[in-house]
């Protein structure tokens, strides 16, 4: 791929990598071989559209909305006829800087305006189509991201806002009926009535609908954008809120006053769609993929002996989830293993592997149950509390 820097012909590397759980793999970087015959990609794009095995998607240039928004399993298409995406602007001069008594910000001035839409990049690898929004001195360029293997479209945005008292909102609209939200929180995920009040979020918000007698759903992930409101059909995240620092309702004097999101932000978000119930869905799975990206380490060849590739720990369900392994903190060499279920469900028999201790072992969860084990090194494991110790 074309590098950032621009003095220069260097090019980037995008490779695309496979890790095993809680580990690690190793890849090999040298001079291509025109010789050799390149792997298949599933990776496709065109002047408006872009695609891998899992999703279509594709864009009104002139709007800079996703007009298509193709499942390729189900051959649905979310967009249902509706633009998906198009960031829009907001006033918000009447709030403090916490918005304390306030639940709705819903006062739209316009869409922001398409200045550019291309794809910039299309690889094996992944493809990239970039758009570009205005509003008056402000900009927010998003790069929408479809690799090869990923079920999540990630959108990459850089914003120089500079609009006072204007927030930005990016709007999702499923149509059909019979709305649910669905917000994901501590240890698991709360529905709430689809009435545009704001929630606050962690990993992601979702809109679930009914559509032709089928329940579909699109989640919002993100990595640092915590507010979300749904309204109806329409799902949205507060990308911008852009009101005084530190103002709790002031009479607000003639000042150079900051601003909370004055300036130049960067921010990354990415859109999941599914069929059935959200909270069934694997969206717990891809916000952790999402928010939790592989260290990249650079090296020389040398000698050692593990082996270039490895996981750390092996659970037989896909909707138990490891979210902490790690020595005890008593110094004993103990090994702590934090686990909890993912999707709501009682899940029985559930398989726990790692070659960090020497044992195997199966236990049961409830639904959204944490639960952490303590294991020793003589292999015996114990039902800890958040604490390390040992229920009584």
């Amino acid at each position: 791929m074309r590098s950032s820097r621009s003095n220069d012909s260097h090019k980037d590397a995008v490779i695309l990598a496979r890790l095993p759980a809680f580990g690690y793999n190793t890849y090999w970087l040298g001079y291509e071989d025109d010789g050799k015959e390149k792997a298949a990609s599933p990776i496709r794009a065109g002047e408006d559209w872009i695609e891998n095995e899992y999703l279509r998607v594709v864009f009104d240039r002139s709007s800079g909305a996703i007009v298509r928004l193709v499942e390729k399993e189900s051959g649905i298409d979310f967009a249902n006829g509706k633009k998906l995406g198009v960031p829009a602007v907001l006033e918000d001069e009447g709030t403090d800087t916490w918005a304390h008594g306030v639940f709705r910000f819903q006062n739209d001035l316009c869409d922001m305006e398409c200045a550019e839409a291309n794809v910039v990049e299309s690889t094996g690898a992944r493809a990239v189509m970039r758009i570009k929004y205005t509003h008056e001195k402000s900009y927010l360029s998003c790069d929408y991201i479809l690799g090869a293997g990923q079920k999540t479209l990630r959108v990459k945005a850089k914003a120089l806002w500079q609009e006072k008292f204007r927030d930005v909102k990016i709007r999702f609209d499923l149509g059909g009926e019979d709305p649910k939200a669905v917000y994901d929180m501590q240890g698991g995920f709360i529905e709430k009535t689809a009435d545009g009040c704001e929630e606050p979020a962690q990993k992601w918000g979702a809109v679930n609908v009914s559509v032709n007698g089928e329940r579909r759903g699109l989640a919002i992930i993100n990595n640092g954008r915590y507010s979300y409101d749904c309204e109806g059909t329409r799902i949205a995240m507060m990308a911008l809120r852009n009101v005084i620092f530190a103002d709790h309702y002031s009479h607000r004097p003639a000042a150079d006053f900051n601003f909370t999101d004055e300036g130049m932000t960067r921010f990354e978000y990415g859109i999941y769609v599914h069929t059935g119930e959200t909270a069934r869905s694997d969206v717990a799975k891809e916000a952790n993929i999402f928010n939790v990206r592989p260290d990249v380490v650079l090296a020389g060849y040398h000698k050692g002996a593990s082996p270039q590739k490895d996981s750390m720990i092996r659970i037989d369900r896909d909707n138990v989830a490891a979210d902490a392994l790690k020595f005890a903190e008593d110094g004993s060499g103990a090994v702590i293993l934090r686990l909890n279920e993912t999707k709501g469900l009682r899940t029985t028999r559930v398989s726990v592997m790692s070659r960090l201790f020497s044992c195997a072992f199966y236990t049961d969860f409830g639904p959204n149950e944490i639960k952490t084990f303590r294991i020793e090194k003589n292999g015996k494991v114990y039902d800890v509390n958040f604490l390390e110790d040992t229920y009584k």
